[in-house]
This record gives C-alpha cells, sequence and structure tokens, in this order.
C-alpha cells in the first residue's frame, strides 16, 4: 500500500510543515524498478539521483524531527541529514534498506539535540503514572475529540518514548533497529514502544 509521512502524521494529530512534497513510497524492504536504477545510480555519485531519493524521503524526515523538535532545530538536523546523504549513500550494501541507513542519520542528529535519558527509568517513571483505558462499551467517542487527545498525549510523553514511536511508526525502524542505535536493550525498546501505544489508545478512547 502505498502511504506518506503526512499522512501517518496527520492520522496521531502531528503539526508538520512540508520540505519538500508529500512523495508516494512503498513499504520497507520494497524497490521498485525504478528506484533500484535511481539507488545504483546515486551510489556512482549522480546529483540528480541523489536528489531525486531525497525527494522520496525528505517528507517524513521532516514529520519526525519537527515532532521531536523546535522548528530551528529540526531545520538543523535536516540539513544535517542532507549534508550527509549523498556521501553514504555509495556506502549502504545493496541487501540494506537505504530509507533505514537515512533514518538512522536522522536518528543520530535528533538523539545529539535532545540527549535522551536511559530508556530504565524513563519507563519506571511512565509505568506509575500510565493512564488507564477506559471500558470500550458506549457510544464511540468523537473523532475530532479523539484525535485532539492523541496529539495532546504524544506531546505529553517523555521525548525518548516519542523518539521511538515515531521512529518505528514513520521512519519504519524497527525495535532491533532503534536498539542498535540507541545502545539500549531490546527489551526496553519494545517496552517504550508499547508504553507509548498504551497512550495512545488510552487518549483515543477518552
Amino acid at each position: 500500500m502505498v502511504t506518506c509521512g503526512a499522512r501517518k502524521a496527520r492520522i496521531i494529530g502531528l503539526d508538520r510543515r512540508s520540505f519538500g512534497g508529500c512523495i508516494p513510497r512503498r513499504a520497507p524492504g520494497v524497490t521498485d524498478l525504478h528506484e533500484a536504477r535511481l539507488l545504483r545510480a546515486a551510489r556512482r555519485g549522480d546529483p540528480v539521483a541523489i536528489a531525486t531519493l531525497w525527494d522520496r524521503i525528505v517528507d517524513d524526515l521532516w514529520s519526525i524531527a519537527h515532532a521531536l523538535l523546535p522548528e530551528v532545530a529540526a531545520v538543523a538536523a535536516l540539513r544535517e541529514v542532507r549534508a550527509d546523504f549523498g556521501a553514504r549513500l555509495p556506502g549502504v550494501p545493496l541487501d540494506v534498506p537505504w530509507r533505514r541507513e537515512v533514518m538512522g542519520l536522522l536518528w543520530r542528529a535528533v538523539g545529539a539535540r535532545v540527549e535522551p535519558s536511559p530508556l530504565s527509568g524513563i519507563l519506571d517513571t511512565n509505568a506509575s503514572s500510565a493512564p488507564s483505558i477506559p471500558d470500550a462499551g458506549g457510544p464511540p467517542p468523537d473523532a475530532a475529540r479523539a484525535r485532539a487527545r492523541v496529539k495532546a498525549a504524544v506531546a505529553a510523553a517523555p521525548v525518548e518514548l516519542r523518539m521511538i514511536y515515531l521512529f518505528n511508526l514513520l521512519g519504519d525502524l524497527t525495535a532491533a533497529d532503534m536498539a542498535r542505535l540507541s545502545g539500549e536493550p531490546l527489551e526496553l525498546v519494545r517496552a517504550a514502544r508499547g508504553a507509548m501505544s498504551w497512550r495512545i489508545v488510552a487518549a483515543a478512547r477518552g
């Protein structure tokens, strides 16, 4: 199914400003023939191919950066990733998804700016204040109010949990990817992802 970062961002109520168009893309790990040709050209240093691939991922990069950082810092993070983008592509093995490598660049750029705390302490605090999920019975919640509650719940969560959640949702990074990038144990990354999902479900149900 074709998706884009802007549509995903709207689903969870995140505000965003476009850095380029909303470029349709395939699911992670799926590369069409045109993209394969672009990758080969980008590995040779073709500036047009590099720019085209950047256009395919920049919307998702911006959605993540702008949700985690103030706008000026988000712009700086994207500029940093863009500066490394062309140099990084030639070194990406053919069997490694190129999007994952670029999201890794953004992870490091964002992490350097938010300086996340260890997940163990964050999860202990989160567990003591986790919201309860209301009974699913009764009339369905008002959609607009549910979106507003979800947006507020995402914004109020610790940045460490939001980082895990957004890189999974919009960046298509797996728990194993994020454990490798963060140096955190895999089970803690999975727990952080679950904690954010719990918050969002609780907010959506009101």
